[in-house]
């Protein structure tokens, strides 16, 4: 399963369209709380976060994950510059990857080919 961690609408319907190709069961989350709660209800393989939310940032998301022990392996979705010290907090905090956006197939076909 798949949570995607989004609150831009045309990202969310990208995003899916891309994933569906990979036959994942996929969960939506746009807020940290709301992706929080997902985390906690059911069981992710992955999440796939943005570091720029609404009410709140990835990075929120990460840290709660992290300090209730999920097991979900976390890839951030960030427009961020690679070089910011925002990609080395999100690794700090649990990020196992960070994938500039747009996602693209390639990039799909990366994260679900090596998981």
């Amino acid at each position: 399963m798949v949570l995607l961690v989004e609150d831009s609408q045309p990202d969310i319907d990208l995003t899916l369209h891309g994933i569906s190709a990979f036959n994942v069961i996929t969960g939506v989350a746009k807020t940290p709380k709301e992706a929080l709660r997902e985390l906690q209800s059911r069981r992710y393989d992955v999440a796939l976060v943005d570091l720029r939310l609404e009410e709140g940032s990835g990075l929120d998301v990460l840290r709660l994950a992290q300090n209730t022990n999920i097991d979900t392996i976390f890839i951030v979705l960030t427009g961020v510059e690679e070089d910011s010290p925002t990609i080395k907090e999100a690794l700090d905090s649990g990020a196992k990857f960070i994938v500039q956006k747009p996602l693209t197939k390639e990039h799909l076909n990366l994260i679900f080919g090596t998981l």
